[in-house]
């Protein structure tokens, strides 16, 4: 029998991070006024940060114990970032 790997929460920060992501506009034609005031839109985003470079972080959302299999990934430029905060998980077990 092969021993599977367990996800240790442990190994990987969880943070929640703050963030303006780029926001597309209505398709279609529209006038140079309403461009012109077109925003980012601010983002709240939870996870554990799987990797981390100079330039971005990538966000895991879920995790499945048994096999390392995660989802919910998200890639953020530090660019865009204006807040990390850390969180800490408890566990009351």
């Amino acid at each position: 029998m092969v021993k599977k790997n367990k996800f240790h929460h442990g190994k990987f920060r969880l943070v929640c991070i703050e963030w303006e992501d780029a926001q597309d506009h209505e398709t279609g034609w529209s006038s140079l006024k309403k461009a012109q005031r077109h925003e980012t839109a601010p983002v709240i985003s939870v996870g554990w940060i799987v990797q981390e470079t100079d330039k971005k972080y990538v966000l895991a959302g879920d995790f499945i114990l048994e096999d390392l299999e995660t989802s919910r990934i998200t890639s953020i430029p530090k660019d865009w970032c204006q807040k990390v905060i850390n969180l800490n998980l408890q566990n009351d077990s």
